[in-house]
């Protein structure tokens, strides 16, 4: 074999190795996007009241690693329902479903930047202001299934 067929078959070996890399770390971020956004949508569709609060527990349950849970269970023991570390403390609604973006943070692993714009009251029953919220959420793979794990 000359020289060139070698040099060409090292090129091929690396080019393979690093598309399945790139395509297996793509993927597990589009789990991650996909997650972020399952339970973005099902928070918005839990209202914050004493009524709710086992609705809130089981999407806890369902989308936060046990680090989270114990994190938001302290929470509310001080604060009650007066505090939403999740939403930042604006909620979602229906016009934050349909500006939801979640995009993967480079600059940190595990890292995704959530964006929606809400209409919060400026001043109640006068008029409402479009506001865009954005939070930093990290996840991680706890017994198999993606979960949030930590909100900045």
């Amino acid at each position: 074999m000359n020289k060139a067929t070698i040099y060409l078959l090292i090129f091929i070996s690396f080019t393979t190795a690093f598309k399945c890399s790139y395509s297996q770390k793509s993927t597990e971020e589009q789990q991650g996007i996909e997650m972020l956004k399952q339970f973005y949508i099902a928070q918005s569709g839990i209202k914050s009241t004493p009524q709710n609060i086992g609705k809130i527990d089981s999407l806890q349950r369902i989308y936060c690693s046990m680090k989270l849970q114990k994190k938001l269970k302290e929470q509310f023991q001080l604060t009650g329902l007066d505090h939403d570390l999740l939403t930042n403390d604006y909620g979602i609604d229906s016009l934050g479903i349909k500006t939801l973006s979640i995009v993967k943070d480079l600059k940190q692993t595990n890292n995704y930047i959530v964006s929606y714009t809400i209409l919060d009251d400026v001043v109640p029953n006068l008029s409402k202001k479009e506001i865009k919220v954005i939070i930093n959420v990290t996840i991680k793979k706890e017994n198999g299934l993606i979960k949030v794990d930590d909100i900045k």
